[in-house]
């Protein structure tokens, strides 16, 4: 068969478009209403039509169809959906061919891959190739569908007719008669039927005859088994195939046949063998075909589940009372069999071309729409307007995520949810966990009760990869968490990760001054509100106490810093205003003072944080460096009321000296007692400068 693109894929929306000639639908349901008010019709009911077209006279209906509508498109699933708005009869063709009576290949095989080829038939023909009847080539050129004789034109027309694509080989040119369907299971050449030559994929299925591939299932034929107007005999494909494999494949070589399209979307195996006999039909009366036999390899008849439905699930879903007689009479209409259990509560079986029909929801929306969506009422949806205090945060992250990302680091946004990896390699327990009630996949049954695990994470696969520009120190995250050991669960946390604990010390440093925190009013305590301490992988867990109340948590996770803020409660405390600093007419005394570190990381910050705490003259701290086990502090002395003397700022520095000395930190090298008027200008050039 000829694979004609006159479709158009739109995969953002999952929806395919069809062209559908309302000459053709005539012949198949009696249509009451001009075309532009049957389009109207249609869409009323959901089903999307884009706009009336013209070719010369002929009106055709730009129809859009959804993933799970495969039953539109085909001539015939339309007519049934016309049949129903215009209140009309159906003409479906009379078919003549009993499947069942059909002699069977005993010399053919087939072997299939059950998950990829659920159902595979072969018929045997003997057939004369002449040219098409006139009105199969009027109505498949209304489709810019080219004739190319009676063999690929009735297989092609069958397909839009009915919905199931077929495909058709030279049976004469085919280099066995043991017919395989499965996956490639390694990479080779095809030549396809539009002359490419393809290198194929070794998860892509294909058709063999013997050993020989001879079609991209599901999507293409090959070249060597082409018809041609030598033709006697044809071996008759129809099939249906996993529409999961087939959308991968069409989309890994960019070919998007109709037949790729149609299995796409999913044929019903009743509506298949349907088609198979007005196929034979058709091949038989315009082709004068001889069938030698046939070959059914799968489950050829599929029945709808039966689902109970009860007025009040509607009424309950909808918020409209709808009368039992309406319900019935929508659901007979579109072919659905009902079957009364008790007063208002049936069981409900869809027709056979409704594959997308699985549960009591979709049957409340076959009534809704029938009984018409503009009779819902309407209700304005709860709008609240922002507060001003919101819109202050919303400046306020802007803000902060500007300076972030000033310091050197990448903003990030994970998933709400804890992976599978994440539980794993940190050892946490799921039973002390949030579990969602209905998880849409394994990766999102539990909520993440903590920025630091997904953001280590990520520091970890990309410790190595290249990134844009320069890479970044490390990357930070605004985002929520719900912690099961809070009665409300969801909490903002601000969490920031880098690869150096240097880094992390600075950015600390410089975040407590850019949002003008207390020095003074900071604690540090062993342990986390967040209970990570022992989890696996997280190590040296602390908790930050700011004016006597749990602020953050700082961890190390996977040889990574990371610091984790109550967001709410740092908005609370940060003083976002900006604070021009009078000009002092007295000179600050700056000096550098480095130790050697032997402690751990928690003295280390106990001493930043009591230093601040030490003397009201001693203005400003700034972590200047950290390098190996050493630590460089530059502090800056300052007096409202007076110069500091050379004599006053050593009074400060053995204070600064003496407390750190105390908490295991060594000053490195000699401070005089005093210093010259020289080395404080110079030390205050350098003030200036930076």
């Amino acid at each position: 068969m000829i694979f004609a693109s006159f479709t158009k894929v739109i995969w953002d929306f999952c929806e395919v478009e069809m062209k559908a000639p309302i000459e053709w639908l005539r012949n198949l349901v009696e249509i009451k209403s001009e075309p532009e008010e049957l389009a109207k019709k249609l869409s009323l009911i959901s089903i999307g039509v884009d706009k009336v077209d013209y070719q010369g006279r002929e009106p055709i209906l730009d129809i859009d169809v959804t993933y799970n509508r495969g039953d539109l498109l085909s001539m015939i699933g339309l007519a049934y959906e016309i049949a129903f708005i215009e209140e009309s009869r159906l003409k479906l063709p009379k078919l003549t061919t009993d499947i069942a009576k059909l002699a069977d290949l005993n010399d053919w095989q087939i072997k299939r891959e059950e998950e990829s080829c659920p159902l595979y038939v072969a018929v045997l023909l003997e057939i004369n190739p002449v040219d098409s009847p006139d009105w199969i080539k009027r109505r498949l050129g209304l489709i810019n569908s080219q004739s190319k004789g009676n063999i690929v034109d009735i297989a092609n027309y069958v397909m839009w007719e009915y919905g199931q694509p077929f495909h058709t080989f030279d049976a004469d040119k085919l280099k066995s008669q043991d017919i395989r369907i499965q996956k490639s299971g390694r990479s080779l050449e095809f030549t396809t039927l539009d002359g490419q030559e393809r290198r194929l994929n070794a998860d892509d299925i294909l058709i063999f005859s013997g050993q020989e591939p001879i079609a991209l299932a599901g999507i293409m034929g090959g070249q060597e088994t082409e018809i041609t107007s030598q033709t006697k005999n044809v071996l008759l494909e129809m099939a249906l195939f996993n529409p999961y494999q087939i959308r991968k494949t069409a989309m890994r070589y960019g070919l998007f046949s109709d037949a790729a399209n149609h299995f796409i979307h999913k044929p019903s195996p009743n509506t298949s063998m349907l088609a198979l006999a007005r196929i034979l039909d058709l091949y038989q009366k315009y082709g004068r075909a001889r069938i030698k036999g046939i070959k059914i390899s799968g489950r050829s008849k599929v029945a709808n589940p039966q689902i109970q439905l009860r007025t009040q699930d509607i009424s309950r879903l909808i918020g409209l009372e709808i009368k039992s007689q309406d319900i019935e009479r929508i659901l007979t209409s579109l072919h659905f069999t009902l079957q009364a259990k008790k007063k208002n509560i049936w069981s409900v079986q869809a027709p056979h071309w409704r594959s997308d029909i699985k549960i009591k929801e979709d049957v409340i929306e076959e009534v809704i729409r029938g009984y018409g969506y503009w009779r819902l009422e309407s209700v304005p949806l709860p709008i609240e307007f922002i507060k001003q205090e919101e819109a202050v945060n919303y400046n306020q992250d802007v803000q902060l995520k500007n300076f972030l990302t000033g310091q050197g680091l990448y903003q990030i946004n994970n998933y709400g949810f804890l992976n599978q990896e994440e539980i794993k390699t940190f050892g946490l327990k799921t039973a002390k966990l949030i579990k969602v009630t209905n998880p849409i996949s394994a990766e999102a049954e539990f909520l993440r009760t903590s920025l630091i695990t997904g953001l280590s994470l990520y520091l970890g696969q990309n410790q190595l990869k290249s990134l844009p520009l320069t890479k970044p120190i490390g990357v930070f995250e605004l985002n929520n968490a719900y912690n099961p050991e809070y009665p409300d669960n969801q909490q903002e946390k601000l969490a920031i990760g880098t690869y150096e604990r240097s880094d992390l010390n600075r950015l600390l440093n410089n975040l407590i001054r850019y949002l003008h925190l207390d020095w003074s009013k900071f604690e540090i305590k062993k342990g986390s509100t967040l209970s990570l301490a022992g989890t696996k992988k997280i190590s040296d867990v602390y908790q930050l106490i700011y004016a006597g109340r749990p602020l953050a948590t700082l961890a190390k996770a996977l040889d990574f810093w990371l610091v984790e803020f109550d967001y709410q409660r740092l908005l609370i405390e940060a003083d976002f205003q900006p604070r021009p600093s009078r000009e002092s007419k007295f000179n600050p005394i700056i000096e550098d003072l480095t130790f050697e570190l032997n402690s751990t990381y928690q003295l280390m910050l106990e001493v930043l944080f009591q230093i601040a705490k030490l003397d009201q003259r001693l203005k400003d701290i700034l972590v200047l460096g950290e390098y190996k086990n050493r630590l460089t502090l530059r502090l800056a002395y300052l007096s409202s009321e007076k110069q500091l003397s050379s004599s006053q700022a050593a009074q400060i520095r053995r204070k600064v000296v003496s407390l750190a000395e105390k908490k295991g930190l060594k000053l490195i090298g000699e401070i005089p007692a005093k210093r010259s008027l020289a080395q404080t200008n110079h030390n205050n050039q350098i003030s200036k400068k930076s």
